[in-house]
């Protein structure tokens, strides 16, 4: 079984992926980057209505958002 890993460090791992800084993805998800940047420090995690956008954005589920929501 595959380790679920922290949503922050998903996400910022993701962002780089796609080669985005933390304003440019804030940006695509219709938030601040302070959200972000709290996002990757572990300081917050995405509400409902941006839970779907990050979804979309990177192609993953709902539940698998949730997941690493859970083992933070």
């Amino acid at each position: 079984m595959q380790k679920v890993k922290k949503f922050k460090v998903w996400i910022a791992e993701q962002r780089l992926n796609k080669g985005l800084t933390q304003r440019e993805l804030a940006k695509e998800l219709g938030v601040t980057a302070f959200t972000i940047h709290n996002f990757e420090n572990g300081k917050s995690v995405p509400r409902l209505c941006n839970v779907k956008k990050i979804c979309e954005f990177f192609n993953v589920t709902p539940k698998q958002v949730r997941e690493m929501i859970e083992v933070q």
